[in-house]
């Protein structure tokens, strides 16, 4: 494929859900892909008025690269850093009722995730594909709920009192809102 057409399979199979990739990004890594042997050059092609294209294929080295890599990929566990897991080290500097407003506003929102990814569940069954092509959404959806039940669940536990704002922290917020006002 050349790489505007792998970037149109990309959206297709709903890759760009798992990684943010742009046609420039992607011209520059089939660059460095074809410069370490990855990948080679099948053919060059123009048609009428369009721009010449540049048509790729792994090597058998790239296969074994690929393979290596995927292996990595499921095995090894690796370090991320996810923004909500940020928010929730600093939930004690919004107001209770701050807190559990964008607390409550998550939830509408994983749950409007879980109903997306059951739209493509849809699709994807519709297509016949067999489940494992696709078995990174249902990967997604089961970390949505999992979220949503965590969250739903602390919720539950800051609204029932076994978690609360150390009254240190409440004091220092009504020290700030009276120093705004």
């Amino acid at each position: 494929m050349h790489p505007y057409e792998i970037s149109q399979k990309m959206r297709e199979r709903h890759v760009d859900r798992l990684t943010r990739v742009t046609v420039g990004s992607l011209y520059r890594a089939v660059e460095k892909l074809t410069e370490d042997g990855v990948i080679e050059v099948v053919e060059t092609s123009r048609e009428g008025r369009r721009p010449e294209r540049t048509t790729y294929r792994l090597t058998p080295h790239g296969h074994d690269v690929f393979r290596d890599h995927t292996r990595s990929l499921v095995s090894e566990l690796a370090t991320e850093y996810p923004q909500f897991a940020m928010g929730t080290a600093f939930l004690h500097t919004l107001p209770p009722a701050e807190g559990l407003a964008a607390l409550r506003r998550r939830t509408v929102e994983l749950r409007a995730k879980l109903a997306s990814e059951e739209v493509v569940f849809d699709q994807l069954t519709d297509l016949e594909l067999a489940p494992l092509f696709w078995i990174e959404i249902d990967y997604r959806a089961a970390l949505y709920r999992a979220e949503l039940a965590w969250v739903e669940d602390l919720i539950g536990r800051i609204e029932d009192g076994r978690i609360s704002w150390p009254d240190k922290v409440l004091r220092r917020q009504a020290q700030l809102t009276e120093e705004s006002e």
